[in-house]
């Protein structure tokens, strides 16, 4: 091994190694170099804008913005509403208003999902629920009035259910 190491570490072969390795960073950004004028060269950029490309963005850029104003006065009324009710809303008013600072261009998609966990956390109004169908008299219902089908399949089942505690608590035998 060391016979191999002193005929072949030479000063001329470290002297190539160094120029080798020196030579890699600029071998990957030649490399990087080909990629971006291929890019360039086959797909190039959009070149400018079309004229009414601005004010198609400007109108779009406002619809969104109505929607997330539109969303915000309407949590903004469930939360007055609530507050008048005498419902604790904590702290949401304040983080109503803060979703108000992301209405730009690209962080409104935060704005709304702020303002559907306000509207989420805002607490209901206790209601009264009136059921569809009143419950029928005790007077109206009677035995008499069961089918005698059901009335027979409620004592075959009850006479099957007899059998199985009969069984289960009767003493086993004993395996050989």
């Amino acid at each position: 091994m060391l016979e191999f190491l002193l005929r072949h570490v030479t000063v001329r072969n470290l002297v190539i190694a160094g120029i080798l390795g020196a030579s890699l960073p600029f071998a990957v950004g030649l490399g990087r170099s080909a990629r971006e004028f291929y890019r360039e060269t086959y797909y190039p950029a959009q070149r400018g804008s079309n004229k009414g490309s601005d004010d198609i963005k400007k109108t779009l850029d406002q619809r969104e913005s109505e929607k997330v104003i539109a969303r915000f006065e309407r949590v903004n009324s469930r939360l007055a509403q609530a507050k008048a009710d005498g419902r604790n809303i904590g702290g949401l008013a304040w983080k109503s208003k803060q979703a108000m600072r992301y209405n730009v261009p690209g962080r409104r998609d935060v704005a709304l999902q702020m303002l559907d966990e306000v509207e989420m956390a805002t607490p209901l109004k206790k209601v009264q629920y009136i059921p569809l169908y009143p419950p029928a008299p005790k007077d109206m219902m009677s035995d008499d009035d069961v089918p005698p089908a059901k009335a027979a399949a409620a004592k075959g089942k009850a006479a099957g259910a007899a059998k199985k505690k009969s069984k289960k608590h009767a003493k086993k035998k004993p395996r050989l």
